[in-house]
C-alpha cells in the first residue's frame, strides 16, 4: 500500500472514531439536554463506543501491515 493510500485509510478509521465519539455524546443526553444519570444505560453506551473504536483502530493495524 502506498503512502496516499495509507493516509486515507488513516483519516477513515479517524474520522468514524471521532462520529462515534461525537454519537456517544449524544447518547449521553436525553432529549432535553440533560445528562443520562442511569449507570447501566452510560455503562453500555460506553461499552459500545469503545467497541466500534476499537473496530475502527483494529483496521488501521491491518492497513499499516499491508
Amino acid at each position: 500500500m502506498d503512502s496516499a493510500e495509507l493516509s486515507r485509510m488513516y483519516n477513515i478509521a479517524c474520522s468514524r472514531s471521532h462520529q462515534v465519539v461525537t454519537d456517544a455524546y449524544e447518547q449521553l443526553h436525553d432529549s432535553k439536554g440533560e445528562p443520562i444519570r442511569d449507570p447501566d444505560l452510560v455503562k453500555e453506551i460506553i461499552r459500545l463506543t469503545i467497541k466500534e473504536i476499537r473496530t475502527e483502530f483494529s483496521l488501521v493495524s491491518v492497513a499499516v501491515e499491508e
